[in-house]
């Protein structure tokens, strides 16, 4: 395996101080400090400012041939220039922190874009050429849902399965035109008629399709289906009959009469996601993740399947992607797009459905790690597109390489000439030389590809020529043997229940023992475990007490001194206990050298850093970095030129703070 590597240049910033960004402008006990920002997006050639992370669903705009994209974890909307596939832009969608699974919706008549947060529960309408929001409400009591434009009427629909199931939105200021409770509150799919007069309503728990006068707003025909539990459906207006889709069994031809005419089975091979039609090409769309099997997790590969609505045979068969869950049609073009947030990519298929197209957006630093005695900065982006880069701290110099499939953690060995990267999509570690960045192997775990994506933690003991994989998914540990490189051993862990998919990180922690042992952290249950060097388990495992909030990496080992820290808490491996201190400040320690301690903590929702003495525990400076969002920020610190470095995960951003002696 040959790693792809690629070389930037930072323009103007090696050794130039930048102005102090607002999050950072007080900073306790240090009031002038200088602060250095690399922008890694800048270095990549796209705005820092306009990140989009963890795709989550897709817009299309047929008249300008445009493809809006939302992401989990920021808050601006990308714009897809679908001509030339290029990145045009962004719009903000005005949720500041980026939290949120925002589903969009687009009206081309007026070029608004509407953005449902179901996080929170509001709906904004977004004026694109403007870039700003014109209405906003909040919804209440929401299950199920779907909005709906109509841009000659200037009006938006919705179904959400309130208690007031129909509801219509003045478009622009999103103010409550029209509610209403008659149809019951189970509707969960809706499509416009082509005279734009009467929209037709799939009501799932009492099986029928309502036809919606608009101009008199209240149902003008009611048709039962004999389905049961219909989820979604897609009109042809070419032979005025519907496809409902009616998992996990099959997708039934519904005449306008209500009759089901045939009916096309779902392959079992896959669990259906979304299905729609493709008027220009007389198809029938179904998206599908692969069922787990061999060990595998669920909901791995996309499938994607084209049927001829004619004869319903089908025609195209696509297998792409990890987790694809929802499709955007561009019904002039006939040219669909998938949204694939783990994979950092926009999936692109032509009308002839022959190709799988990946169009690359987002970036993310998830950890910073100095080598070569601070003149490599090491970095890894999971979420924004599974590579990894190395920034030379000296020259300002860039280079992004690939190891495997989401490569976290990543660990140095002890002098930081080697990278060690578990590439845990793929179940395997892969080791690069620092200084030259020669690829030295990848080499298996013993668990299946795709078996697990629960974040897992991974320590080195270089001392035994190990390394440790804690495996939350499967309440396992395993020891790998750096030498022959395959796995030695696997640990059950005590009192951790496998299959968790609670998201984590931090589910489980593992850290090496000065005796030839090892440490197990079970956030969930507050339970610190001890193994003896043959792997077994000593005593029935320590209560800690709770660790105000959950991160990676929050067990910590100071060997020299015989000490453990759980998070804030010291433990005394001698003894074999609690030693009842803890940290003045902070809830994990992230660097020591003969007379101090780093670590980083949150309070309410501000994050700090603090420098600690190694003896006393005490604080002797502390730097306050405000609100950061959800993701917790990567820290590391350079001793030689008393550097501080903080990695912002979905800002890919570092930034380097001067620390005072």
């Amino acid at each position: 395996m040959q790693s792809r590597r690629t070389f930037l240049k930072l323009i103007g910033l090696g050794g130039i101080a930048l102005a102090l960004p607002p999050y950072l402008s007080t900073l306790a006990q240090a009031p002038s400090q200088e602060i250095q920002s690399i922008y890694i997006r800048a270095l990549l050639g796209h705005s820092p400012a306009d990140n989009v992370l963890k795709l989550f669903r897709a817009a299309v705009d047929p008249v300008r041939n445009r493809v809006f994209v939302s992401g989990i974890m920021t808050p601006h909307i990308g714009i897809l220039d679908a001509n030339n596939e290029e990145w045009i832009g962004t719009v903000n969608s005005g949720f500041d922190d980026g939290n949120g699974l925002k589903y969009l919706y687009y009206d081309a008549t007026n070029d608004w874009l509407f953005v449902f947060n179901s996080t929170n529960h509001i709906l904004r309408t977004i004026d694109v050429a403007a870039d700003s929001i014109t209405g906003e409400t909040r919804l209440e009591n929401i299950g199920v849902g779907q909005f709906l434009p109509h841009g000659e009427r200037n009006e938006l629909y919705s179904v959400t399965g309130a208690d007031d199931g129909f509801r219509i939105y003045d478009s622009q200021n999103l103010a409550l035109i029209h509610s209403d409770t008659s149809m019951g509150n189970t509707l969960t799919s809706m499509e416009l008629a082509p005279d734009g007069q009467t929209l037709y309503l799939l009501d799932a728990l009492n099986p029928r399709i309502i036809h919606y006068d608009l101009n008199t707003r209240s149902p003008s025909q009611i048709i039962p289906i004999d389905l049961q539990r219909p989820r979604n459906f897609a009109y042809d207006s070419a032979r005025n009959q519907f496809y409902i889709a009616v998992p996990p069994r099959f997708i039934a031809v519904v005449n306008a009469e209500g009759r089901t005419t045939n009916q096309l089975p779902i392959p079992a091979d896959g669990q259906l996601q979304t299905s729609t039609y493709n008027p220009i090409t007389n198809s029938i769309i179904t998206v599908q993740t692969e069922r787990p099997t061999e060990g595998r997790v669920e909901g791995v590969g996309g499938i994607l399947r084209a049927y001829d609505a004619s004869t319903l045979q089908q025609t195209s068969e696509l297998r792409f992607g990890r987790k694809v869950h929802s499709v955007a049609l561009n019904p002039q073009t006939g040219t669909l797009y998938l949204p694939n947030g783990d994979a950092s990519v926009v999936w692109r298929i032509s009308p002839q459905y022959d190709e799988a197209a990946a169009i690359r957006l987002g970036d993310s630093v998830e950890q910073v790690l100095l080598g070569q005695g601070g003149r490599y900065l090491f970095m890894n982006s999971r979420l924004g597109g599974n590579y990894l880069m190395r920034y030379d701290v000296m020259s300002g110099q860039l280079e992004t390489f690939t190891a495997g499939t989401w490569p976290i953690p990543i660990r140095l060995n002890n002098n930081g000439t080697q990278l060690y990267i578990l590439n845990f999509w793929d179940s395997t570690i892969s080791l690069f030389d620092s200084s030259s960045l020669e690829h030295l192997g990848t080499y298996p775990t013993g668990l299946p590809p795709g078996s697990t994506d629960r974040l897992p933690d991974f320590a080195l003991d270089e001392a035994r020529q190990r390394a440790l994989i804690g495996y939350p998914e499967f309440a396992q540990i395993v020891v790998w043997d750096i030498n022959s490189h395959s796995p030695a051993a696997t640990i059950t862990v005590e009192g951790l229940e496998a299959g968790t998919n609670d998201g984590g990180p931090g589910n489980l922690h593992v850290q090496t023992a000065p005796d030839g042992g090892l440490f197990a952290y079970v956030a969930k249950t507050h339970t610190l475990l001890r193994y003896d060097n043959t792997y077994n388990l000593m005593g029935s495992g320590m209560r800690v007490p709770p660790i105000t909030r959950n991160m990676p990496d929050l067990l910590y080992l100071d060997a020299e001194l015989g000490r453990l820290f759980v998070g804030p808490h010291e433990f005394d491996i001698a003894s074999n206990a609690l030693s009842g201190r803890t940290l003045m400040e902070g809830i994990r320690i992230f660097y020591q050298d003969d007379a101090i301690y780093w670590a980083n903590g949150v309070d309410g929702d501000q994050h700090f850093v603090v420098r600690l003495n190694r003896q006393t525990l005490a604080t002797e400076l502390r730097y306050n970095l405000g609100t950061i969002g959800q993701a917790t920020p990567s820290y590391t610190y350079d001793p030689t030129s008393r550097s501080l470095y903080v990695g912002y995960m979905t800002q890919a951003r570092v930034d380097v703070i001067a620390v005072e002696a």
